[in-house]
């Protein structure tokens, strides 16, 4: 849609902006809803401002039930973990290799539960007695922060602990391979005749093994005896290595590890969108930068399946990856670590960014936002309607329409905007009207309007009237129209680059009303670009693109 500008008064009013509706300009953010989440007020003991008491029960009121399933959530990983161990421990003799819990992953995950539990205790009961006199941004930040970053580690740890328990299988390959001479060519039989004799030929013929490779005692893992003419020779045999996992059922589920971490891992991201949608320091204000915070966390919980592909593990075990597949290689760690790395970088970034965002807030969750917007003022607007407060309510319909203006030049790309758009002429501004309501009843009218229209480019100047600048070449060039005469110029986007097409891109997607928090979704998008996007790129064409087909 076409979009306005207008500078903001101290006191909202209409002025001469109040018929701009001729272009029907609507929005999703039109329609609001009188059940909307209510705009808290600050709470005052006396003239002294201070904040009254407050109450665990009724910060956690709607939240129990999710953070009781994200922890049970988190015993159950840790259980899971435990149980791993101790089946594929018991499995050593099938999994060949040093297969044992070195690193102590399985205990860890216990230790590292009842710290962040410890840790969310502390920040609970501070928050309550304001210990620190913190804002509730601070506290909830670091509520976020205990109740998040532990799962980076259960998710990290479930990998860990899979390769520390991976075991090394192998099937001894001989290199000898068929006899495919074929004897009924005549050429071949001709050349075996004169090179060998009949009786040299006809061993020849009939022996039904060639050897691939002559044994090496460096290279070979042993040796297996084939006939030649006339002696017997020693061909190599190479062990053929593959990783094993324990396939054991876990204690007290019927399911293997694999399967149960198929289901956490899913249950791992719910969680986390819970801990940041249902912040109980900031119940109702966490944001819309909060709200679209796991769609990074998803998409690098699917990254982390990497850690256990062949490509990756293989080289690290000295394991041949490319064909012949499986012969012994030298050991080579530095892929394994390199994608670890990657992971736990784009894994946490993608946790703690909205961390830091909800502390660098620095608000209270009873404190009315710094800055009005159209939804603030349309919810006073119902209420003061309902309780039949008069003049309330006309200055409410003026500041909702003024915000309401302002949210739009915001989104259209700001006050400088150039909007593509088409001139109707001064004297037909009734039929260019009648035009855009499509409530012209004869075509050739129609026709006329367009035939005498001129294209060109409209930036805002004052009040009602846009500063035009034409495309057709005629004169005059520039004009001061009225917005009674402009049409948007709907053919304009189709074009590859039209006005301001390189502007607005560091705006965020938000209005102007919260500027933090579009800047703040500027530089997130950017560290989900270099941090996670384009390295899950990377590995992803270096690791799949061989097995592509289209």
């Amino acid at each position: 849609p076409f979009r306005f500008n207008q500078h903001s008064p101290k006191q909202p009013s209409v002025s001469d902006d109040s018929h701009f509706s001729v272009l029907g300009l609507m929005s999703d953010s039109d329609t609001v809803s009188a059940t909307s989440t209510e705009v808290d007020t600050i709470q005052s003991n006396g003239d002294n401002g201070l904040r009254q008491s407050k109450s665990i029960r009724k910060a956690f009121k709607g939240y129990k039930t999710t953070t009781f399933l994200s922890l049970v959530g988190e015993v159950v990983f840790c259980q899971v973990m435990w149980a791993y161990k101790s089946a594929a421990e018991t499995e050593v003799t099938v999994l060949a290799g040093s297969v044992r819990d070195s690193w102590h992953v399985a205990r860890d995950y216990w230790l590292i539960f009842a710290l962040c539990l410890v840790a969310r205790l502390i920040i609970l009961f501070s928050w309550k007695f304001s210990l620190f006199k913190c804002c509730d941004s601070h506290y909830g930040a670091f509520w976020m922060l205990f109740s998040s970053i532990q799962w980076v580690f259960y998710l990290w740890g479930y990998y860990l602990l899979q390769e520390e328990m991976t075991g090394i299988t192998w099937t001894p390959h001989a290199l000898v391979v068929p006899n495919v001479s074929q004897v009924s060519q005549d050429l071949e039989m001709r050349d075996c005749l004169n090179d060998m004799g009949t009786l040299g030929c006809v061993n020849r013929m009939n022996r039904q093994l060639v050897c691939q490779e002559l044994f090496n005692d460096t290279v070979c893992s042993g040796y297996v005896d084939v006939r030649t003419e006339n002696d017997w020779e020693k061909c190599c045999v190479r062990n053929m290595y593959s990783l094993e996992r324990s396939r054991k059922y876990l204690a007290g589920l019927p399911m293997t590890c694999t399967t149960a971490f198929t289901i956490i891992q899913w249950f791992c991201v719910l969680a986390l969108k819970w801990v940041y949608d249902y912040n109980p320091m900031l119940a109702g204000t966490v944001g819309d930068f909060i709200n679209g915070a796991t769609i990074d966390i998803l998409d690098a919980t699917i990254f982390s399946t990497y850690l256990l592909h062949e490509k990756v593990l293989y080289p690290k075990y000295g394991i041949q990856y490319t064909d012949p597949k499986g012969m012994a290689a030298e050991e080579n760690d530095t892929l394994y670590f390199y994608l670890l790395w990657t992971w736990i970088i784009a894994m946490s970034s993608a946790v703690l960014s909205p961390v830091i965002f909800t502390l660098c807030r620095s608000v209270d969750a009873d404190t009315p936002s710094a800055v009005r917007t159209y939804q603030h003022a349309v919810r006073e607007l119902m209420e003061s309607t309902r309780m039949l407060h008069h003049d309330q309510s006309h200055h409410l319909v003026d500041e909702a329409m003024k915000l309401q203006l302002e949210q739009y030049i915001s989104e259209s790309g700001g006050k400088k905007a150039a909007h593509p758009v088409t001139v109707l002429p001064e004297a037909g501004t009734e039929e260019g009207l009648s035009l855009m309501d499509g409530s012209l009843a004869q075509a050739h009218m129609q026709m006329q309007v367009l035939l005498n229209a001129r294209s060109g480019v409209a930036r805002r100047g004052h009040g009602s009237s846009y500063k035009v600048k034409y495309s057709d070449r005629q004169e005059p060039r520039e004009e001061i129209v009225d917005i009674t005469r402009l049409v948007p110029d709907v053919s304009e986007p189709s074009r590859t680059c039209g006005p301001g097409c390189f502007s607005g891109w560091c705006h965020g997607t938000k209005s102007q009303h919260d500027r933090f928090e579009a800047r703040a979704q500027v530089l997130d998008s950017l560290r989900s670009l270099f941090f996670l996007e384009l390295p899950f790129l990377a590995w992803r064409v270096y690791i799949e693109l061989a097995t592509l087909t289209v």
